[in-house]
């Protein structure tokens, strides 16, 4: 008898002989040790890549209810999978001893490193020569000459996409052919657990390559002058073939092998695979909180090209880049299709770390959730509108938040920091942390999504809304002889600067007609926000003295740069989750209670957020506002108002009224009060 840990995150096989006696189905059993089983059952289904129900509270579709999306990813795996004998499933929407055996077999590997299939009165089977199914990368622990072997691995040479299985593979036995021998057979070198999307319905697809058919248009980097894509003499170019791209998901490296890159940063293949992974996951997350993603904007497959770590630009400055783009540029032999593309560092030194996106699952989500916008709101990407440009960057933001929380054990990394308090800086919401590190060794993250403060976070608190067309430019010339000063009198001019430093996300009180800060008065917090915006941008002089060189950084930052714009959203979204979380988290709620919360909490704020999305039917003027308002109708009529007060927010910069997205009457108009 095999011992499984136990543990919450990475639960046991599924008990043959208790869903042999009384299989899993709908219109089963109801009670408390059958709703655990569901739960358990529904959590292979998702690691395995079976889609579940969009109608779900939880961010992953696990809810202990045996439903009709239930029924049909059990029949989805039933049509893909044989029994213990090699016979096809019965595809009968029913887990019972046959289907519970393959699920326990298909999870060696994932949750645990070896299974011994038996029937539901725990006998080994087949009884002629029981099947142990075992993970590669772990000793064997099975007396192997008893066992006939499935190992749970992919083949270097494996010329499909799915895991390779040597089956009926006997020791010591001459009678099972050439691979026979004391351990498994060699020739499977190389292994990862790759996630691949079953679903009946139609899925979005892409295609992973080392390169476009044609050279990437000129990069601009800071201030040089741009450039096209060049490589170091002795480059291995085998990768940059043009023309066709090459066959979906080349066969991946197991671990990263660090080579010429800085260590953890991993083989070229191995990004390959993790973008994969990363891209799936988006996909999943999507559609589980209700978009019917089944196509890109430019139609399937989408073209997703990873730069060679070793490309560098002509000027040789390094080429780190990721982005979505629908240009002509980026045309293929089949015609026109959305890209994703991810650029990574190269050559500074031995000295410098060189970032890979695929290193940080954020960037590739983040990128993914660009081209899922651009599906749900038609001529989103190619908008004008800065608050437009603005939202697709925070939808790429959440898109990452949200695609992360699906992760178990992210999820219990997050409860455990700072105590369980999710409003302050953690592992979640310091997206693109890898991009972050590299441009700012001192910054924790590109975009910090978290409410609370932090030590290196670039996203001051109290970050509120702003027209950006309404801020006005300062005066540099007059700055430059006469510089504004605390106590300074020109309220005309302090108002202007006011606008900048909120628009910039500085906290400046409550004071004013819109109880923002933005009174005309150079007090205390305007030269605090000063001094910090000085510091932040490593100015000359740090002293919350406006003057000319603090003007013109203020007039090149403020409100034009649509990333940090799009701040604003994303922490009224984040402060919505967090929100929804501690009031559904009961008091004195243990590690399972706190995690059903979250995966609620992000799950129904999700889900709020998609459909917003898919109702806004084109880009438009305020769009900030118009996806809000959205939000919160689609939480009248979807939740009864359940989140309402969660994403109106706690007080002043704080959710979506709080942070000046939206006004309080603006959601009473579209959501009364009860």
């Amino acid at each position: 008898m095999l011992n499984y840990p136990d543990d919450s995150q990475n639960p046991v096989p599924l008990p043959v002989d208790k869903v042999g006696a009384n299989p899993l189905k709908i219109g089963g059993a109801a009670d408390e040790d059958t709703t655990k089983l569901i739960v358990q059952l529904q959590k292979m289904l998702f690691e395995l890549g079976y889609l579940l129900d969009s109608g779900s509270r939880f961010i992953d579709g696990v809810d202990g209810k045996f439903g009709p999306a239930t029924r049909a990813a059990v029949q989805k795996f039933q049509q893909d999978h044989k029994d213990w004998e090699g016979n096809q499933l019965s595809v009968d929407g029913e887990v019972g001893e046959l289907t519970g055996d393959a699920l326990n077999r298909e999870m060696v590997g994932i949750w645990y490193p070896h299974y011994l299939s038996v029937d539901k009165d725990g006998n080994s089977v087949p009884t002629d020569r029981p099947l142990a199914t075992h993970d590669y990368d772990n000793p064997l622990k099975i007396p192997v000459q008893l066992f006939q072997i499935e190992l749970h691995a992919q083949s270097s040479s494996s010329s499909d996409f799915g895991p390779d299985r040597t089956e009926n593979y006997i020791p010591n036995d001459p009678s099972s052919g050439t691979n026979n021998g004391s351990t498994p057979p060699r020739f499977v070198q190389k292994e990862a657990y790759r996630l691949f999307l079953h679903s009946s319905d139609s899925l979005p697809t892409w295609q992973i390559r080392n390169a476009p058919p044609a050279p990437l248009p000129n990069v601009t980097i800071g201030n040089a002058a741009p450039a096209p894509l060049s490589f170091p003499a002795g480059t291995d170019t085998t990768f940059y073939q043009t023309g066709p791209p090459p066959t979906n998901f080349p066969i991946a490296g197991r671990f990263p092998t660090g080579g010429s890159n800085a260590a953890g940063t991993g083989d070229f293949q191995f990004q390959r695979e993790q973008v994969h992974v990363c891209l799936a996951r988006t996909v999943r997350t999507w559609r589980l909180l209700g978009l019917r993603l089944t196509f890109w904007r430019g139609g399937n497959p989408m073209h997703v090209t990873l730069q060679d770590p070793d490309a560098s630009l002509s000027n040789g400055q390094p080429s780190l880049n990721a982005f979505y783009s629908q240009d002509n540029n980026f045309q293929n032999t089949f015609g026109t299709s959305a890209r994703l593309a991810l650029g990574f560092n190269i050559t500074q030194g031995p000295s410098i770390s060189k970032p890979f996106a695929a290193d940080s699952a954020d960037v590739t989500s983040h990128e993914a959730g660009h081209a899922t916008l651009d599906v749900a709101v038609l001529g989103s990407a190619d908008s004008a509108l800065r608050t437009v440009q603005s939202f697709h960057e925070s939808f790429g933001d959440m898109s990452a938040i949200l695609t992360t929380l699906t992760d178990a054990d992210v999820r219990k990394e997050m409860l455990n920091e700072n105590g369980g308090d999710i409003s302050k800086s953690n592992l979640v919401s310091r997206v693109a942390e890898e991009f972050g590190k590299f441009f700012d060794p001192n910054s924790n993250a590109l975009r910090e999504a978290a409410s609370g403060d932090t030590p290196g976070a670039n996203m001051p608190n109290g970050f509120k809304y702003v027209n950006p067309d309404t801020i006005p430019l300062l005066n540099v010339d007059e700055l430059k002889t006469n510089p504004l000063v605390k106590g300074d009198g020109r309220t005309s001019e302090v108002t202007d600067l006011q606008k900048m430093l909120l628009a910039l996300g500085f906290n400046l009180g409550n004071t004013g007609p819109n109880n923002d800060g933005v009174d005309g008065v150079f007090g205390d917090l305007t030269q605090q926000a000063v001094t910090q915006f000085q510091q932040n941008n490593n100015l000359n002089k740090v002293d919350g003295i406006v003057g000319q060189e603090t003007s013109s950084a203020l007039n090149s930052q403020a409100g034009f740069e649509i990333h940090d714009f799009s701040r604003i959203f994303t922490k009224a979204f984040y402060d919505s989750l967090v929100n929804a979380f501690n009031r559904l988290c009961p008091s004195g709620a243990d590690a399972d209670q706190k995690d059903s919360a979250l995966r609620q909490a992000a799950g129904c704020i999700g889900t709020i957020l998609a459909r917003a999305a898919t109702r806004a039917s084109s880009p438009m003027e305020g769009f900030y506002r118009v996806i809000a308002q959205n939000m919160f109708a689609v939480d009248s009529q979807i939740f009864s108002k359940e989140f309402r007060s969660d994403m109106i927010g706690s007080g002043d910069g704080n959710g979506f009224v709080g942070r000046n997205i939206v006004k309080q009457s603006e959601v009473d108009s579209v959501s009364p009060p009860a």
